[in-house]
């Protein structure tokens, strides 16, 4: 008797497949290749869905969207589900970034923006402060008639304009008696802000020269009027600019007579001691800026001009000073290589210790300052002690507006007007490193920065003047360190004079792509970059013990 033998489950389901012509059952060698992406013959999506089935163009579904969620349905393929009213990154010139229907939208962090402060007449910001409820605040001088300075305050937060912040001035001070100018101006520890400056009496044309006394305003909250004050001792006096110690005590550096002037201000704003200041060599002196000096005591970093008596030419003059008394730590004088005549306009102080100086200098002398066309940019680096690390001089053609260090980078950048070969008077960055190597000059805007800021982001705020409409305008902006306003053409590096895409890291391979943006890439890890230092996904680390 032959025993029945029980059937082997799923045998004969295959056999009636087999039997209404569905695909064979892949051969070893074809199962073989599933995986491999390619819809192989004998590959199917049942049996291959890898290579065959719906998802198998893009296996993990992944669009590049940081604000969909992908995955892949087994019948209709990669899905991108909105991730809608979570945070996301738009990129560095984006801030305030959310997803809203499937993708990353937020605010332009760069843009530009004009104001009439006098209609038909010529008005600039001078000076501009960012206080740590995120204001920037611009003050200026509005020319209201020969020899009729008066002044305003404009008030726009980071993100510029919008239906709170129309960019209005916020305050107009007219008086035809006086000529009142402002040039200096910082955020109060506080809230609020110093102004410093000078009012200039108005004489006739041929009455003896206008006498002039020492401006500050107390610039108070945004509903809140200012108070406008006046030093009066003898001499003509006024104040260039001002900066804030790290115990809220302020500086303010300018000139009485022919020497230099320091008014020391409490955190209240209401002034303190004051010292006229002389440079080593005597001449007619001025101190023209001040900054800060990084340290647990207040400490103040001044820099200006002398003009020593005869035919001497005009020098750079620096000096620290130290502590909340008057104690000067050091004074010193500097000049141009080749014996140029040259002065001292603006300063930054480095947390690495020291100072980066910018002023002007020309070949032949000069009073007050060179003429545009004939000027050079003299930088200067100085040590913690006063003493010249290095100098440099640029080609005729440029002077100096402003100065600014960009927050971790080795990296200053200063506001430049004028060029040589063009004759146009715009806004150029003209950079460099902390150890005097070019970092190139950008290709100039309409705008022109009389004052600059460098913000944590590495963004700078700028304010200053625009023409618009035959007539001169308040202008702010907020810019990228190419000299661009617009997000659109953020990190431009194709200029004609050719700007330098070195970001500074030995770890990066810097580079251009022609007429779009600069790029960086990381050097391979393992090598060296600096002493018992090597790269490390981008970044000089060091050797571990």
């Amino acid at each position: 008797m032959v025993t029945a033998r029980r059937p082997i489950p799923g045998v004969a389901v295959l056999a009636f497949l087999i039997g209404c012509g569905s695909p064979a059952v892949p051969e070893d060698s074809a199962f073989a290749t599933c995986g491999d992406r390619v819809c192989a013959v004998g590959e199917t999506a049942a049996t291959c869905p890898a290579d065959c089935g719906p998802c198998a163009s893009a296996p993990n579904c992944d669009d590049g969207e940081s604000c969909t969620a992908d995955d892949c349905d087994p019948l209709l393929g990669c899905r991108h589900l909105p991730r809608d009213a979570t945070m996301c990154d738009a990129g560095p010139c984006v801030e305030q970034a959310a997803c809203k229907a499937g993708k990353c939208v937020g605010r332009d962090k760069l843009w530009s923006f004009s104001v009439s402060v006098q209609p038909g007449g010529f008005d600039a910001a001078t000076a501009l402060a960012h206080d740590q409820n995120g204001d920037l605040v611009a003050v200026g001088n509005a020319v209201r008639g020969v020899e009729d300075n008066d002044n305003f305050l404009v008030r726009l937060p980071l993100t510029g304009t919008d239906a709170d912040h129309t960019g209005a001035p916020q305050w107009i001070q007219t008086d035809a008696g006086h000529d009142d100018l402002i040039y200096g101006l910082a955020a109060l520890q506080d809230g609020g802000f110093l102004a410093v400056g000078e009012r200039r009496s108005q004489t006739a044309p041929l009455a003896p020269a206008p006498q002039t006394w020492a401006r500050w305003i107390w610039l108070k909250g945004p509903t809140e009027t200012p108070e406008v004050h006046h030093m009066t001792f003898a001499g003509n006096h006024g104040l260039a600019a001002v900066a804030r110690a790290t115990d809220g005590s302020l500086l303010a550096v300018g000139h009485v007579e022919q020497a230099g002037l320091a008014v020391r201000f409490n955190p209240d704003a209401t002034p303190g001691w004051k010292i006229p200041l002389a440079p080593p060599t005597t001449g007619e002196a001025q101190l023209m800026a001040v900054a800060a000096v990084t340290g647990e005591a207040p400490q103040w970093l001044a820099v200006g001009w002398n003009k020593p008596p005869g035919t001497d030419p005009q020098r750079g003059w620096a000096l620290q000073l130290a502590g909340p008394a008057t104690d000067v730590a050091w004074n010193r004088e500097f000049a141009p290589p080749a014996g140029m005549p040259g002065i001292l306009l603006h300063v930054v102080t480095l947390p690495e210790g020291g100072a980066i100086a910018l002023g002007e200098a020309q070949e032949q002398p000069f009073a007050g300052t060179p003429p545009p066309e004939t000027a050079r940019l003299w930088w200067l680096r100085l040590d913690g002690q006063g003493k010249m690390l290095w100098q440099q001089v640029s080609q005729p053609g440029w002077f100096a507006e402003t100065l600014v260090r960009v927050p971790g980078q080795d990296l200053v950048i200063a506001g430049i007007g004028l060029h040589a070969a063009t004759g146009a008077n715009n806004l150029r960055l003209a950079m460099r490193s902390l150890d005097g190597a070019d970092r190139g000059t950008t290709e100039g805007q309409s705008a022109f920065a009389i004052a600059m800021l460098a913000l944590p982001d590495g963004t700078l705020a700028g304010a200053g003047v625009i023409g618009v409409g035959g007539q001169h305008d308040t202008w702010l902006a907020r810019l990228d360190r190419w000299n661009t306003a617009l997000c659109a053409a953020s990190g431009s590096c194709a200029t004609a004079d050719g700007l330098s895409c070195d970001d500074g890291n030995p770890c990066t391979s810097d580079g251009c792509q022609p007429g779009s943006i600069c790029l960086h890439s990381a050097m391979p890890d393992g090598i060296a970059c600096a002493e018992k230092h090597v790269c490390k996904e981008g970044q000089c680390t060091a050797i571990s013990p």
